[in-house]
């Protein structure tokens, strides 16, 4: 009888990946946790197969169940080169902001609502990433700069561990809103230890600066590290 685990070796191999430890290596996956996925010491949840079906570019319902004996995985597919050419895809959780407030970690999602997006060029950062989808124009600038810009639709990539400074783009939480945002990091005070009094600046005039106060690691999500333009 063949099972998940089964399937998921052939799919790996299938696309060109000698060894587990490659495969995970190419997608920035724990090695011991895709190992173990693959030689069946470890159940394939949903949220898994989706990841690894969309890195492998097979169907999550054949990975799972065997029944879809071909195909892709459209809704989470992503186009890459194979061999020595490939481009290296990372698949990061892809969340809401109110999914950010909410303090919703990577395994807290229901496997319904679990996504993922694949992104290149993401080998220099830390393990710990996640995109955003903004919502809306609260970052775009007047008049309109390409690149610097974020429009609703795009994507923001944010590394949690990576270092900031005043000026740059993060993603923080506001305690008195109930809510997290996408703005440019102005630092007023911060104490030594930490307890920092900040405004969190659109670039959209029509937008309010927010002042928030608190200590900066429980404020600062993380730091924007690539856009998505969706346009």
């Amino acid at each position: 009888m063949i099972d998940s685990n089964d399937r998921l070796r052939k799919a790996r191999q299938d696309r060109g990946y000698a060894t587990p430890t490659d495969a995970a290596n190419a997608f920035g996956w724990n090695v011991n946790t895709y190992r173990s996925h693959e030689n069946g010491n470890r159940g394939i949840s949903k949220s898994a197969a989706i990841k690894y079906a969309t890195a492998f570019n097979v169907s999550v319902g054949w990975l799972l169940t065997g029944v879809e004996k071909s195909g892709t995985n459209k809704e989470h597919s992503i186009s890459t080169k194979t061999g020595i050419n490939q481009i290296p895809i990372r698949y990061v959780p892809l969340l809401e902001l109110g999914q950010v407030y909410m303090g919703i970690s990577n395994d807290g999602f229901s496997e319904v609502d679990q996504k993922f997006i694949g992104i290149s060029g993401l080998s220099k950062l830390s393990e710990d990433v996640i995109a955003v989808e903004i919502p809306d124009n609260s970052m775009v600038e007047n008049p309109f700069v390409k690149g610097v810009s974020f429009t609703a639709g795009d994507v923001a990539v944010i590394d949690k561990k990576a270092k900031i400074v005043p000026g740059d783009y993060i993603l923080a939480l506001v305690p008195s809103l109930e809510e997290a945002v996408i703005r440019k990091y102005k630092a007023i005070k911060v104490d030594n230890d930490g307890f920092a009094h900040i405004e969190l600046v659109p670039l959209n005039s029509d937008y309010p600066t927010i002042p928030v106060e608190g200590y900066l690691e429980e404020i600062v999500v993380g730091k924007i590290v690539q856009r998505i333009s969706n346009i």
